[in-house]
């Protein structure tokens, strides 16, 4: 799936991300993260993934934000 990312890639587009953790140890997370930033490790399981689940789009303009649901 094209919205899906892993540890270390870097973050294509600023938003909420949805993680899941393997083995799960940890209920349902949501992370906001900006674009170019890298998507981070968890220190306690082997594999974590990233779903985007909401855009945020910034025009530049202190606190003028659209935020989008994907």
């Amino acid at each position: 799936m094209d919205n899906v990312f892993t540890v270390g890639e870097v973050v294509p587009n600023s938003g909420n991300y949805r993680i899941t953790h393997y083995p799960p140890h940890t209920g349902e997370e949501v992370l906001t993260l900006t674009k170019g930033s890298t998507f981070p490790r968890c220190v306690r399981c082997s594999h974590v993934s990233f779903m985007l689940i909401r855009l945020e789009f910034c025009y530049g303009v202190e606190n003028s934000r659209l935020s989008v649901s994907v």
